[in-house]
């Protein structure tokens, strides 16, 4: 880890240790041990931890949601994805959960790493303008004599309501508007950047226009009023699930079933673990989760014990859950590290020579031989659902060229992949043939293009590694095709519907 990421660890010890230190000091911790013994566990803590996963379920349905304008997700994998962040927040320091969730997520959609990044921030994002609306809306439900919005904890130590509520509304509103303005202007913006770049650093000017590309791409699902009603019901349905968790704990410890408090204790539990703690945000969970009950007039060792059993539930199920998610997956914890690295090399060093310039000058001078039989019935299923500018477009016409390219960038690769790629080609025709007892050039088109699909987007991680690649490339071309290119504000059409040609018959 990089010095400043040192510190950054211990601070987030340093606060949690200090944090216990202060509840062991302070608390009576006989009190604190007859409550958790006296701890009515079924059916209370069972129901909390259903309710905790069904809102990480959901979650997986707003992923989904999401990043579906360019990748489709199931929702086992999109909920997977989910959980995978959660269960690494709890086994690793800084936040490296929110790394390896835009990881798998790039990595199971497709959608670049920077572009998968944006959209787990942007579900952060949403979370904390959800979490606070619901704490202010607590606060005013909940009677003035029942809440005490400045509670002293421990001797002298005091902690108001409102400094909670001023920290998380001004770190949450200032990216909120960030969000809104991708969504909202995401073409003056890049003209925006575009601009500045070139004036102020020309060397980074296409790399960087290509990252805010990729970011505006990761909110491009708010773009519209009624997609963002959902995905703000759904985050607000998340959150209700959350809360309860914290609402079944609360008669577990004798406490009344009352729903504002276990959202006053959900809200403001969340919003303090903003502040850098230890993995599983041991101590800063547990004196937060207390200072809300304490604030209603609960004990503080009968709060720090219901903060005990809650962190439980909040941390062994979806750990559990996430650990089995990443076995499944073939993926380590050590690949977090690969993954927040990448992230730090997002700083972009200079534009690499050829940036910027279109790939039709390289369709005519990366390859000159004929592309294979094979490639041209691959290229004809990869671009036939590509959208195209007008309803006469000759889809056939661009198979060759975009063929060519693809050809030539294969026939480019150093000798060792470029056998393995055609080692693993032939593997795939020969299942083919076994699976549909013809050849792949054979099929018919709409079949040819849904197999085709369903390696790059299936569950076989060599599968999707092989065809991704691929797809990109010829999409990559086929857009560089000036036909195929739409004017500024001209919607595409898809030609889906239009009577398919029949592809090439020869294997």
């Amino acid at each position: 880890m990089r010095p400043r990421q040192i510190i950054l660890v211990v601070i987030g010890v340093l606060t949690s240790v200090g944090l216990l230190w202060l509840a062991a000091c302070f608390l009576e911790w006989d009190k604190v041990v007859a409550a958790l013994q006296q701890t009515d566990v079924f059916p209370w803590v069972p129901l909390a931890m259903i309710s905790y996963l069904v809102g990480h379920v959901i979650r997986g349905v707003r992923c989904r949601l999401l990043v579906s304008r360019e990748a489709t997700l199931a929702l086992p994998t999109a909920t997977n994805v989910v959980v995978v962040g959660y269960a690494v927040n709890n086994i690793l320091p800084l936040r490296l959960g929110e790394f390896a969730r835009a990881g798998m997520l790039a990595e199971r959609s497709g959608l670049p790493f920077v572009q998968s990044l944006t959209v787990t921030f942007l579900e952060r994002i949403l979370d904390g303008l959800v979490i606070l609306f619901l704490l202010l809306v607590t606060v005013i439900a909940i009677p003035s004599e029942t809440l005490v919005r400045s509670a002293v904890v421990f001797e002298e130590t005091e902690v108001r309501l409102e400094d909670i509520i001023r920290f998380a509304s001004a770190v949450f509103f200032l990216a909120a508007l960030g969000v809104f303005a991708a969504a909202a202007c995401p073409g003056y913006l890049l003209s925006l950047a575009s601009r500045v770049t070139s004036r102020l650093m020309p060397r980074l000017h296409d790399p960087l226009v290509r990252f805010c590309s990729l970011v505006i791409n990761g909110v491009s699902y708010l773009r519209r009023p009624t997609d963002v009603l959902i995905i703000v019901a759904l985050s607000v349905i998340v959150w209700l699930f959350e809360a309860g968790m914290f609402v079944f704990v609360l008669p577990a410890f004798g406490l009344s079933m009352d729903p504002w408090v276990a959202i006053l204790c959900m809200t403001v539990t969340n919003l303090c673990i903003l502040v850098p703690s230890s993995p599983g945000f041991v101590g800063t969970f547990h004196i937060s989760c207390m200072i809300a009950l304490v604030m209603v007039g609960v004990s503080r060792e009968v709060g720090f014990g219901y903060a005990v059993i809650v962190h439980l539930v909040f941390f062994v199920p979806i750990t559990a859950w996430g650990v089995g998610a990443l076995a499944s997956y073939g993926m380590t914890l050590g690949r977090t590290f690969v993954w927040s690295k990448e992230a730090q090399r997002l700083r972009l060093i200079s534009a690499q020579p050829g940036i910027g310039k279109g790939l039709s000058h390289a369709i005519v001078s990366v390859r000159s031989e004929e592309p294979t039989h094979f490639m041209m019935a691959l290229t004809e299923a990869v671009i036939a659902s590509a959208p195209v500018p007008t309803a006469d477009f000759d889809r056939r016409a661009a198979v060759r060229p975009v063929a060519a390219f693809v050809h030539g960038q294969i026939c480019a690769l150093p000798t060792r992949l470029r056998v393995m790629f055609t080692v693993a080609m032939w593997c795939v025709r020969l299942i083919t043939r076994l699976r549909f007892m013809q050849g792949f050039c054979a099929l018919p088109l709409e079949k040819r293009r849904r197999w085709v699909e369903n390696w790059a987007y299936g569950r076989f991680a060599l599968g999707r590694q092989l065809f991704r690649g691929v797809r990109s490339t010829a999409i990559l071309a086929f857009y560089e095709i000036p036909s195929a290119q739409a004017p500024v504000g001209q919607e595409h059409v898809d030609l889906n519907t239009q009577k398919e040609q029949p592809a090439a018959s020869e294997d």
